[in-house]
This record gives C-alpha cells, structure tokens and sequence, in this order.
C-alpha cells in the first residue's frame, strides 16, 4: 500500500521529533489516522526523507551559510567506531550545518562547502602569521615542545590586515591566556 507525503511526514515527525521507535511510531500512525502502517515503513519514510534532505535541503543551507555576512565556526572531538573524529559546526541566525570530519581546522569546513573563498584566504593568512618563528626562539633560548608554540616564539603583525586579511573579515582583538592577541 501507498501511502501520502502528509502521512510519511508525520510519522517521520513522531519517530524522529518525539524520538518513538519505529514500532511505536507505527502504533501512533495506526492509532491517530487508521491506517495500519509497519515498523519497516517507517524506515522507508525516513530513508526517503533523508535522501531529499540531502539532496535538496542541505546544498540550500551550505549556499545560505557561505554567503552570510557573519557566521560562526566551532568543532569539537568525538569518537566514531572507536576513533577521534571531528563534529564541525557552521551556523548563522537562521541555519545550522553539522558536518563529521576525519581531520579538523580548515580543511574539514572547506570539505563541507560553507567556507567562502575570501575567509579561507584570510584563516590561512593569520594561520601563517601564528606560525612558531625559529629565530624568535633561537633569541630567548625557549627550549623547542613538540606539537607545541610557545608564545614567546609567535609573530605577531600590528593588525591582521598587514597579512592581507579583509577589513570585512576583521574583529575586534582579544588577549588570549598565553599573553598572545587573538584577531
């Protein structure tokens, strides 16, 4: 049996909203409307409902995000399959996009499509500027740390605009716990 998209969308509303299983979903759909619907429908409806988001829905959200004036960026770690992965976040008033990465930082919200070309030039131009100086270290004698800069070894440009950073892209600073100014 065929059923409509108003039907299809409130049981994907009740399994995925109301957090039902299936099987209560497909009791609630039963008790609320009369139509006797399977557990495995509700998986059809919700498979169905998926691919449109993905292929109509989410190139809308990306597009709306990449052309926002302002829009923030944030990632944090998790563990996929036993190991780290990163859940990437790109938001603005309006639209949120949640994205998983192997790897984090520019390279994993250039693969999600949200970042515009400018702010990718500009992320990479204060990620130079930030870069550990080995001649800065070499004068205060700042023992070398793995993985680590050492504030005393950072460059840091008068404004972030020396670096070529657009004036449209720029916030006001901050100081940073290690002492550093944060663009």
């Amino acid at each position: 049996m065929q059923y409509g998209p108003r039907l299809a969308g409130a049981g994907v509303y009740l399994f995925h909203g109301r957090f039902l299983s299936k099987a209560r979903t497909a009791a609630a759909v039963s008790d609320l409307f009369g139509a006797d619907v399977a557990p495995g429908t509700v998986a059809s409806w919700t498979s169905k409902t998926a691919a449109t988001i993905t292929d109509q829905v989410l190139p809308v959200i990306t597009d709306r995000i990449a052309d926002a004036p302002v829009a923030h960026f944030d990632e944090t770690g998790l563990r996929t399959a036993g190991r780290l992965a990163w859940l990437h976040s790109a938001s603005t008033d309006t639209d949120v996009l949640l994205t998983a990465h192997q790897t984090r930082g520019t390279k994993a919200m250039d693969a999600a499509g949200v970042l515009p070309e400018q702010a990718i030039d500009a992320l990479l131009a204060v990620k130079k500027l930030t870069e550990p100086n080995p001649a800065a270290a070499a004068d205060q004698d700042v023992p070398p740390t793995p993985g680590i800069a050492h504030p005393e070894t950072l460059t840091e440009p008068a404004h972030p605009a020396a670096a070529g950073v657009p004036a449209s892209l720029v916030v006001a600073p901050r100081a940073g716990r290690c002492g550093c100014t944060w663009w």
